[in-house]
């Protein structure tokens, strides 16, 4: 399956922006510093728009995804090993709502702190 993730990383890395890297245990690809896409335990894991993610775990593509602290993350969904789901295409998705949400937080982050 890790086959699979180098076939995303060879198409998504040359893209203004995106890099592979490694986070723990797992093979990475981000998104101006944002993970979007990585391979844990040979599966894809992506982040998701939290509809998109419902709809996925709903069709039974995929399950929601648990880092290790217990509590299921609501965008991010690992694909059922047996799904024939287009990887590239899913990580291609993942990075579009990547930008999306970086360009939301980074609004957020320059926002003056209010002051009582």
């Amino acid at each position: 399956m890790s086959d699979r993730f180098d076939d995303v990383v060879a198409a998504l890395v040359d893209k203004p922006g995106v890099e592979a890297g490694r986070m723990f245990a797992s093979r990475t690809l981000t998104a101006d510093g944002k993970v979007f896409s990585m391979a844990v335990k040979g599966r894809l894991v992506v982040k998701l728009d939290e509809t998109r993610a419902a709809n996925l775990i709903d069709s039974g593509h995929a399950d929601r995804f648990d880092p290790g602290h217990g509590r299921a993350m609501k965008q991010w969904v690992f694909i059922a090993g047996d799904a024939r789901l287009d990887w590239i295409e899913l990580s291609s998705e993942a990075i579009g709502f990547a930008e999306a949400s970086a360009g939301v937080e980074s609004k957020r982050s320059r926002r003056p702190l209010r002051t009582q």
